[in-house]
C-alpha cells in the first residue's frame, strides 16, 4: 500500500526524498551522499524532472516551496493543480482559485514564516554584514556593510536566487566584488547548507522575499 515515491506519486520534493534516505541511513551507518544521488538518478527521475533539477547535482536542491504549499497539502486536488502551473499561473491560482478561508490560512502561515525567517536572520547574525533599512538587529547600532544591502531585495530577486545565495554564495558575487571577496577571490559569506536546517532556510528566504524597496514587508 506504500506509494511509489520515486514515480512522483507523493508531494515530496527530491530534496525531501534524499533527506529521508539520509536519515534512515544514519540510524545504522554513516550517510553515503554519493549513493543517495546515484539512487535518485535511477529511481527518482520523475521527481527530478518535475522540479527541473539537474540529475548530477552535488549540492542541495534550489527548488523552493513557500508557505502556500504547507496549506495546500491539506487539499490534494488543489495542490495537484497548483504544482502543474508556471509562476504566473500559480500567482493567479492563489488569487482566484481558492476560497476566502483557504486564502486566510495561507496569509496566516505566510506571516508566521516571515517572523520565523527574521529570527533566523538575527540568530545567524546576518545583520553584521547586511543592511535592511528600517530594521534593527542585535547590539550593533549600525548595520553591516560587508555584504550587499538587502533593502528591497524582493523587488529585484526571486526566491530561488536568494536560496542559492544562502546555500551557495559563491555562485554569484554582486559588485563591487572586492568588498565581498577574500584573498582567493571567494565570497566572505559562509555557505549555510550544513549549518541551517531546510526549515530555517525556507523561512529565511521567505523573510528576505518579503522585503520591498521601502524596507517594508509585503504579504
Amino acid at each position: 500500500l506504500m506509494p511509489k515515491v520515486y514515480t512522483g506519486q507523493t508531494d515530496l520534493s527530491a530534496e525531501q526524498v534524499m533527506s529521508v534516505i539520509a536519515y534512515l541511513q544514519s540510524l545504522t551507518t554513516e550517510v553515503d551522499i554519493p549513493a543517495i544521488q546515484k539512487a535518485m538518478k535511477k529511481f527518482g527521475k520523475v521527481i527530478l524532472e518535475k522540479e527541473k533539477l539537474p540529475e548530477d547535482t552535488s549540492g542541495p536542491s534550489l527548488a523552493y516551496h513557500g508557505p502556500e504549499w504547507e496549506i495546500l497539502r491539506d487539499y490534494p486536488e488543489l495542490l495537484a493543480k497548483y504544482r502543474d502551473l508556471d509562476t504566473a499561473g500559480r500567482k493567479s491560482f492563489l488569487e482566484t482559485g481558492l476560497s476566502e478561508e483557504q486564502k486566510e490560512e495561507i496569509e496566516e502561515e505566510a506571516s508566521d514564516w516571515i517572523d520565523e525567517g527574521r529570527e533566523v536572520f538575527e540568530e545567524m547574525k546576518c545583520w553584521q554584514c547586511h543592511t535592511i533599512q528600517g530594521e534593527e538587529f542585535g547590539e550593533l547600532g549600525d548595520p553591516g556593510t560587508v555584504g550587499p544591502d538587502l533593502t528591497g531585495i524582493a523587488d529585484i530577486q526571486p526566491p530561488e536566487y536568494l536560496r542559492e545565495s544562502v546555500l551557495n554564495p559563491n555562485a554569484v558575487i554582486v559588485p563591487p566584488k572586492e568588498n565581498h571577496q577574500d584573498d582567493e577571490g571567494k565570497t566572505k559569506m559562509p555557505d549555510y547548507w550544513q549549518s541551517l536546517t531546510l526549515y530555517q532556510v525556507d523561512r529565511l528566504v521567505y523573510f528576505l522575499s518579503s522585503l520591498t524597496s521601502k524596507g517594508e514587508e509585503k504579504e
